[in-house]
């Protein structure tokens, strides 16, 4: 008894799980009134992705959250159907560790991004707009 009572009274410091690791709670799509699209990516905490393009086929937006994992309410698929963005989809990877979001654009068009983290609301923006210089210069 006096061993099981010694292991009782030993104290391991814990960091909160949702402080410890990034995890994606939301992915969210909308159409912005002024001629932007948005998605929208809520974390626990300020933990901004790694954003780079692929422009070879369909273009996309990729968004690598490093070491992190899904929550239970993201949806794994949306199909957006905006005029920039057709559909997004959430890929929870093993190796390494990480949750890619894909933004898959509509071909033919020269896009503006803007990436934003509101850090007090943990929330990842990014806006997907048409570069106007390739609108006014008669593209279609």
């Amino acid at each position: 008894p006096a061993e099981a009572e010694s292991a009782q009274n030993i104290t391991i410091p814990v960091v909160p799980e949702a402080e410890a690791s990034p995890v994606l709670l939301d992915v969210a799509f909308e159409k912005s009134a002024n001629k932007s699209e948005t998605v929208l990516f809520r974390l626990n905490n300020f933990f901004p992705p790694l954003v780079f393009g692929i422009e070879q086929g369909e273009p996309q937006v990729v968004c690598d959250f490093l070491d992190a994992r899904l929550g239970p309410e993201v949806a794994d698929s949306i199909q957006a159907g905006g005029d920039f963005i057709s559909r997004v989809e959430v890929v929870s990877e093993s190796d390494p560790e990480k949750v890619r979001v894909t933004l898959t654009l509509v071909p033919n068009r020269h896009y503006d991004l803007q990436q934003l983290f509101f850090k007090e609301d943990n929330l990842f923006v990014i806006i997907v707009s048409e570069l106007q210089d390739a609108a006014s210069n008669g593209g279609n």
